[in-house]
């Protein structure tokens, strides 16, 4: 599934002007400061898998304290863009 994921960032990146194709480690580079509020709002506060996944998702898109991102179709974006920008346009 990453490999897919990995190849339709790159060739969306491609299409657009004035775009540096990204590297694959650009594309999935989970920066620290999400990593440590994925910890603290997700994986510290449930064990539960079914627990950990209705907080990400609530947490990603209603949560006032979460990422509450935006659909954007507009551009494809690297992990570190969507988490600066709160845009995205796929998961």
């Amino acid at each position: 599934m990453m490999h897919w994921a990995t190849i339709a960032v790159l060739a969306a990146n491609v299409l657009a002007p004035g775009r540096e194709v990204p590297t694959r480690e650009q594309v999935i580079d989970v920066p620290a400061e999400l990593q440590a509020q994925l910890h603290d709002q997700i994986i510290a506060r449930h064990h539960s898998k079914e627990q950990r996944l209705r907080l990400l998702i609530d947490w990603m898109s209603r949560d006032p304290q979460g990422l509450l991102l935006e659909y954007d179709n507009t551009r494809t974006r690297t992990l570190e863009e969507t988490f600066r920008s709160r845009k995205a346009n796929c998961l």
